[in-house]
């Protein structure tokens, strides 16, 4: 229950930064995140929080008939369907968020663990 309220405080933070300065503040939100609550779950949840923001955002929009036409209008320009392009965005949007916050805390550590192992694992330190 806790988790999804700070998943839902998260994607309120998200969409409020999405919405005044744009998708470069998905990896500062994100990273900030990750930084403040230290947990091995941080980037799923940031993940998600991001994932949330963004449907939320564009739903307005979706509801909007001028929306068809812009995603027939991408659809002419990109090699994909307009609403494959809108996927893709979220998508992007969820990768800078997850990478950001996983980022954070790999640098940091966790609270409820150790810092976490970087690819290859920590029992592979010192050897060749």
């Amino acid at each position: 229950m806790i988790q999804a309220i700070r998943v839902l405080l998260l994607a309120a933070a998200f969409a409020f930064f999405l919405y005044i300065a744009g998708w470069t503040t998905v990896p500062l939100v994100a990273a900030v995140y990750g930084l403040a609550v230290r947990r091995r779950a941080a980037p799923r949840e940031a993940m998600t929080g991001a994932m949330l923001a963004s449907l939320g955002l564009l739903l307005p929009q979706m509801l909007s008939p001028a929306f068809t036409l812009l995603l027939g209008q991408l659809g002419a320009i990109f090699p994909l369907p307009g609403i494959a392009v809108l996927g893709l965005t979220v998508l992007l949007y969820m990768i800078l968020a997850f990478s950001s916050a996983r980022v954070a805390t790999g640098i940091v550590g966790t609270r409820d663990g150790a810092r976490t192992a970087p690819a290859g694992g920590e029992h592979n330190r010192g050897r060749i």
